[in-house]
């Protein structure tokens, strides 16, 4: 039988136990809240190029546009729709969520132990990965925008939405308009859009390549059947090629704008999967293991 100080003692220890956990508890919740915020500034900050050139946009509803000549034949293409739209930010998540299954290699011979180390794992590892490819996305875009807000550099369909005149109320089809680099012009379509000026560079060639670029460096590192892993890298290349291409036959944009929205979206995946991210490598000791794809 237990005394009544035996009693004491337990409720005492008890008590203290509850006492730790909820400090615990508390730093961790702490911790947590600190991580986030932190990485909310890291987002915000990398994306104040963006932030900025959307207010700008707002408030002074204009861009920055460049000149031409009139006789440009790249600038006298006819508008289309594009071919293809935006596809990657819900495809990255859903494949994040598929793919992100590393297990902990710590041979641990309780099993509740491993699998509770497991999911914490998977849990930290999957948040890194959205947060960090936010990051890359940012940069990213950050890098696409400020040329385009700043270099007011035309696209192929021009003349067919724009239709300027000149400041003397002249057009294109005067004579005296050849041979001339015309910059104080406007657009007689009052149906005109603002992204006419905005072609350099391509940012579906930046960002679809971006993604392609990392899920492929991603597979590269994490699926083991071979096979399989090389069919899925050349489907996602394959789309963001074709997504590159369309832009050009499309008439949105010149070869230039969509080579270096390629070059950009490949460097700042590649900076972000190999530098940052560390090619993939876990903090604690994670082993690759076989991908089951749902």
């Amino acid at each position: 039988m237990d005394t009544t100080e035996d009693i004491q003692n337990k409720d005492e220890i008890n008590s203290d136990k509850k006492r730790e956990t909820e400090k615990k508890c508390t730093k961790t919740t702490s911790g947590v809240l600190k991580r986030v915020l932190k990485d909310l500034l890291y987002i915000a900050f990398l994306g104040s190029p963006m932030i900025v050139y959307k207010l700008l946009q707002l408030v002074i509803n204009k861009t920055h546009h460049g000149g031409f000549f009139c006789e440009d034949k790249s600038l006298q293409f006819p508008y289309k729709e594009s071919t293809i739209k935006y596809f990657y930010p819900k495809y990255k998540r859903k494949t994040t969520k598929n793919l992100d299954t590393e297990l902990n290699t710590d041979n641990n011979d309780n099993d509740n132990d491993n699998t509770n180390s497991s999911k914490v794992n998977v849990t930290q590892i999957l948040y890194n990965r959205i947060v960090n490819y936010i990051f890359g996305y940012n940069a990213c875009c950050s890098f696409m925008w400020m040329p385009k807000f700043f270099d007011g550099n035309l696209r192929p369909h021009f003349m067919d939405v724009c239709r300027p005149v000149m400041w003397d109320g002249s057009d294109c089809s005067d004579i005296k308009n050849h041979g001339r680099f015309i910059l104080d012009y406007e657009c007689s379509n009052e149906n005109y859009f603002t992204s006419i000026y905005r072609s350099f560079p391509s940012g579906h060639s930046s960002q679809s390549f971006f993604a392609a670029t990392y899920l492929v460096l991603y597979l590269q590192r994490k699926l083991l059947n071979e096979k399989l892993r090389i069919g899925l890298q050349f489907l996602l290349l394959l789309y963001a090629y074709a997504v590159s291409i369309s832009r050009i036959y499309d008439f949105h944009h010149h070869t230039q704008d969509v080579v270096v929205g390629c070059s950009l979206g490949v460097f700042c995946a590649m900076v972000l999967a190999l530098v940052v991210e560390r090619n993939f490598k876990e903090k604690e000791q994670i082993r690759k293991s076989s991908v089951k794809l749902t």
